[in-house]
């Protein structure tokens, strides 16, 4: 047996079970691998690369301390592979330069053959590098899109889903999994509608065509779990890379869906057909992206305690094609509970005085929606309640604000801060439509009473009804 950096620790540990105790005895930090759950996810991925990372030990001195070991117990002689971090760091550089020579040549049959000769060393992780170092150099981010399908189209064999077998049922994953069992179904039915349908075809016909497409916008609820649950953990870890380039992508399916919605009600064949075979043609790839890419090198990245964490922040967004999601929680969970004030205890404020339940209460009945972000633009602070206009969860603690919001309109967001914390601007106001409603928001500065800028709160309210008061309505009229 050769060993390498890119060995995987669960192939050892099956071949040589005595490695177990002998490297959480000399590694304490690999304590991990007694977790059963972690055994099934993480461990399922996990290489001689990574584990020389999680333990800060040298990765040439890790593999010739288990080749010594193995040699010693079982008396033969074992092939090593002295690569070490510069081979991960000289992979990522060259997956970039394929990449980026298969994007300027468009030769992606020279690409494949020379992403090929790396695949016994390349990890899916590496790919997510790949990506983040181009994004670093300045290529835009809507432009990285653009080069996801032709990555995947030279990466797509190469890569294996063995990293998600024996996921536990009711992790985050394994949901997302059964949502991509679904979410393919589906688009191959509305795929063969859509390709059935003509401009002859008869409106009961039409009617069940826009039937389909507006069931499958539920859809948005397995990207918006992404955005708002799944990519906060990873951006924790420092990757970035996925939330910026697929909910770019994500953006381009919602409206690829909303149109598809426009075309069927307007009977429009010939739009209809040419909107929906890219429509299909990303849902399709993004869920290839999921399974070979984003998912495997999450449960590399996040622990349970994380996952768990995960899990209990997506019942509040909801899920897509799902009913009954089964519970999960990691053998120890993290303690749940949190130490707080006391709920009577009184808060003194400039014009009088609240305890926290009054406080979170009140903040629960005001019929607006409300996130609070800090001088350093991380998320402080949001209302939940049923007010909510757009999809938090509790992963949006902490996270930058510009990771919140689509690639598209980053730049807006930076320059709205940028106005504030430079005393331009105190406002920045906008409405929009929004499935049915019409919505006001707003950003304010909040400055400390020196002028000094402290944050941003972002103001929303659903003003549809207040838009269509006539008259008058006085207190005495009420009853």
């Amino acid at each position: 047996m050769k060993i390498a950096s890119n060995t995987r620790i669960m192939t050892l540990l099956k071949k040589y079970p005595f490695l177990e105790d002998f490297l959480i005895s000399k590694y304490p930090e690999l304590k991990i691998l007694k977790n059963k759950v972690l055994r099934k996810t993480i461990g399922k991925t996990a290489t001689l690369s990574k584990v020389s990372g999680i333990i800060d030990v040298n990765m040439n001195s890790l593999m010739r301390t288990i080749v010594s070991k193995i040699e010693d117990e079982t008396g033969g002689k074992l092939d090593i592979s002295e690569t070490g971090g510069d081979d991960r760091n000289e992979n990522i550089l060259k997956l970039k330069k394929i990449i980026k020579e298969m994007h300027e040549t468009g030769n992606k049959e020279k690409a494949k053959k020379d992403f090929k000769k790396l695949l016994t060393t390349v990890d899916p992780d590496q790919i997510v590098e790949m990506e983040q170092l181009l994004i670093q150099e300045g290529t835009d981010v809507l432009e990285i899109q653009k080069l996801c399908d032709a990555h995947l189209e030279i990466m797509y064999d190469g890569l294996s889903k063995d990293a998600l077998k024996d996921i536990p049922a009711g992790h985050p994953i394994d949901v997302y999994m059964n949502e991509n069992k679904q979410i393919l179904k589906k688009a191959n039915k509305l795929n063969n509608e859509i390709r059935k349908i003509s401009d002859s075809s008869k409106q009961v016909k039409w009617l069940n065509l826009t039937t389909l497409i507006k069931e499958f916008r539920a859809i948005d609820l397995h990207y918006t779990r992404k955005e708002n649950q799944l990519f906060p953990y990873l951006e924790k870890k420092g990757i970035t890379g996925p939330s910026q380039v697929m909910w770019a992508i994500h953006d381009e399916i919602r409206e690829d869906i909303k149109n598809l919605l426009r075309y069927s009600e307007s009977h429009n064949v010939d739009k209809l057909k040419r909107v929906s075979s890219g429509a299909i043609r990303k849902i399709i790839e993004m869920v290839r992206k999921e399974e070979l890419i984003l998912f495997p090198m999450a449960l590399e990245s996040l622990t349970d305690e994380e996952w768990y964490e995960v899990k209990k922040g997506e019942n509040e967004i909801g899920f897509s094609f799902l009913k009954d999601i089964p519970e999960w929680k990691p053998e120890k969970p993290a303690n749940d509970s949190q130490k707080e004030g006391s709920a009577t205890e009184e808060i003194k404020l400039t014009t009088g005085s609240l305890n926290r339940e009054e406080i979170e209460r009140i903040l629960l009945t005001v019929p607006v929606d409300m996130s609070y972000v800090d001088e350093n633009d991380e998320v402080k602070f949001y209302t939940g309640g049923e007010h909510r206009i757009f999809p938090r969860s509790p992963g949006v603690i902490g996270r930058n604000v510009e990771n919140c919001h689509p690639p598209a309109s980053v730049d807006k967001v930076r320059q709205i801060l940028d106005a504030f914390k430079n005393e331009e601007k105190d406002v920045a106001e906008f409405w929009i439509e929004i499935k049915g409603k019409f919505v006001h928001i707003r950003y304010f500065a909040v400055r400390d009473a020196s002028g000094k800028y402290m944050g941003t709160l972002e103001f929303m309210q659903d003003v549809t009804g207040i838009r269509n008061l006539e008259g008058e309505r006085r207190l005495l009229d009420w009853s």
